[in-house]
């Protein structure tokens, strides 16, 4: 074990600073470490408190070292100076392109409309094969089985050009539909999407369910709001006072902009963010709160405290 640890102590000099360490605590010390910053507020804090420092008890810590509340805390922000994935820079991360299936353009500047366009004018359209087709026209020179296997061809053929045609009407239905519903979206933000479900579309485009489901499934648009999954615009509903439904997705908008916008030293609660969604008309439960913020990535009010 000692002699695993001195060859530990080795790999962990290595580049990137931080390489090798066991935990997150020991990838932050030793790059500390590496500045030639161990006498620091900042290394004691990881060296010394390191679950309460995560847990953001700066009054606590500050009782502990002595000095004050907002002292921890500007001790603590050194630390984003720091990688905690020294090595992620170097792993091989190929670039995902894009190719947008749909393209929305508004025409006519304020007040126009919205118009939908495949983007598959670089894709060749099958045909059927000539020779095939002069082949199908002699049957005299053909047997019965001859002809029977080049009608088989022909129609499989036929088949297969128009079930990718239908293909291609049946994303311009969707996309038509999503921009008619979701025109607020497309022109003031993401805040006023509509609540949206497969089943909608599928009743008013006169097509099953699934077949919309897989006919936006892992495709994209090209909107003057970026480019979209067509996912995106499907989200389920919660209801206001208005008796209009709001989008969930537009709800995490709100949410996102409320914590913001709020008084870092006094974050609001997740029951004040129930009562604020109350005052909009938004008939939201405490614990939706609370796992849209989780989805979000932000943290409780309490960790969230700036003295």
């Amino acid at each position: 074990m000692q002699e695993a640890e001195e060859m530990l102590a080795i790999v962990q000099r290595l580049d990137p600073s931080g390489t090798g360490a066991r935990d997150l605590r020991e990838c932050l010390l030793i790059q500390l470490t590496e500045l030639a910053d161990t006498e620091s507020l900042t290394y004691r804090l990881v060296a010394e408190a390191f679950p309460d420092l995560i847990a953001h008890r700066w009054n606590d810590l500050a009782k502990r070292f002595g000095v004050e509340p907002a002292a921890v805390q500007a001790a603590a922000d050194q630390l984003s100076r720091l990688d905690p994935k020294p090595g992620l820079k170097y792993s091989e991360q190929s670039d995902g392109y894009i190719i947008p299936d749909l393209i929305v353009e508004k025409i006519g500047g304020n007040g126009g409309r919205y118009q939908v366009f495949l983007n598959d004018t670089g894709m060749p359209r099958l045909r059927l094969s000539r020779s095939y087709q002069e082949i199908a026209r002699d049957k005299k020179k053909m047997t019965p089985e001859n002809r029977e296997f080049i009608a088989s061809k022909m129609n499989s053929a036929n088949w297969m050009i128009q079930a990718i045609e239908q293909r291609r009407q049946t994303m311009l239905k969707v996309m038509n539909f999503i921009v008619d519903r979701q025109r607020d979206f497309f022109e003031k933000g993401i805040e006023y999407l509509k609540p949206l479900t497969l089943r909608e579309v599928a009743e008013v485009i006169n097509m099953h369910e699934s077949t919309v489901s897989r006919v936006t499934n892992e495709k994209y648009v090209q909107t003057p709001r970026g480019v979209l999954p067509l996912k995106f615009f499907f989200s389920s509903a919660l209801s206001t006072a208005s008796g209009e439904d709001a989008s969930a997705r537009s709800i995490r908008a709100k949410l996102e902009k409320m914590v913001s916008e709020e008084n870092s030293a006094k974050p609001l609660t997740d029951q004040q963010i129930v009562h604020l969604f109350q005052e909009q008309g938004i008939q939201i439960a405490r614990r939706t709160v609370a796992k849209y913020r989780d989805q979000l990535g932000i943290l409780p009010a309490r960790m969230r405290k700036r003295v």
